[in-house]
């Protein structure tokens, strides 16, 4: 999982200078040995950046420690995933991080910007209408991606497109779509998940709840019985098929399940 991380950080550094893959949801490589060409590509990143900050450290502090400041605040969500906690790429992660990109890039631009005043009136008409294109760019995308986290659905929805075969936006597209009424499509949602992780407890009981919603009792009890198949213990389960009893008006059923 370091050889993850490593490539983690590469990717949230390539999303910065260009944000054109961004989701809620990021789907990452399993760890592999020997690690895959771009793992090995983000490593070598890793040493050029961590040599380029030791280099500079006395002829250019800030830039030294724009670079330190972007590794070193990535490090506890790192940790983290390294002790198998959480996912391996969230995107809010790098919020704090990226006020080290930003004062390096604005050093960066600096010394493009003194460099191109010392040249002709078209060289630095060029430089000026280039930084004002690239800014008029990302302010358009910045719409677009609001656009889209403004709606649940569309918002899982565009994370299940570019992570088809992972479970969770699968899961999540469903939950917004049930949370919107759209119980049915939700089903097919969570049927998605539970194909590409037939294990998971929690997608057997929000497509359970889902069948029960629409009044598909004998459905939803088979979804809770598949459940409590692969987990005798699973609480989930058993919370399943009392919820689908109270429905149905057998109480003494429901309350025996609730106990269990």
């Amino acid at each position: 999982y370091v050889f993850v991380e490593i490539e983690v950080a590469f990717r949230y550094f390539s999303l910065l200078l260009s944000p054109s893959e961004q989701s809620i949801f990021h789907q990452v490589s399993e760890p592999t040995w020997p690690p895959a060409p771009l793992t090995w590509i983000a490593v070598l990143w890793l040493l050029l950046v961590l040599v380029t900050a030791y280099r500079l450290a006395q002829v250019d502090g800030a830039f030294s420690l724009a670079l330190v400041w972007f590794l070193l605040v990535l490090v506890p969500s790192a940790t983290l995933v390294v002790l198998n906690r959480g996912e391996p790429m969230a995107e809010h992660r790098v919020y704090l991080s990226a006020a080290g990109f930003f004062l390096g890039f604005g050093r960066t631009v600096g010394h493009i910007w003194a460099f191109f005043d010392t040249r002709t009136t078209r060289s630095r008409l060029l430089l000026r209408f280039s930084l004002a294109a690239w800014l008029t760019v990302l302010g358009g995308l910045t719409v677009l991606r609001n656009e889209v986290w403004s709606n649940p659905v569309r918002l899982w929805l565009d994370a299940a497109e570019k992570a088809p075969d992972i479970w969770v936006p699968h899961v999540m597209l469903g939950a917004a779509l049930q949370e919107q009424g759209s119980t049915a499509e939700a089903i097919v949602a969570f049927r998605r998940a539970l194909v590409l992780r037939p294990q998971e407890k929690v997608t057997y009981m929000r497509l359970g709840l889902a069948q029960a919603e629409l009044g598909q009792l004998e459905e939803a009890k088979h979804t809770f019985r598949r459940l409590l198949s692969l987990d005798a213990r699973a609480a989930v389960g058993h919370n399943g098929l009392g919820a689908v009893a109270v429905l149905e008006g057998r109480h003494d059923e429901a309350r025996r399940h609730y106990e269990q």
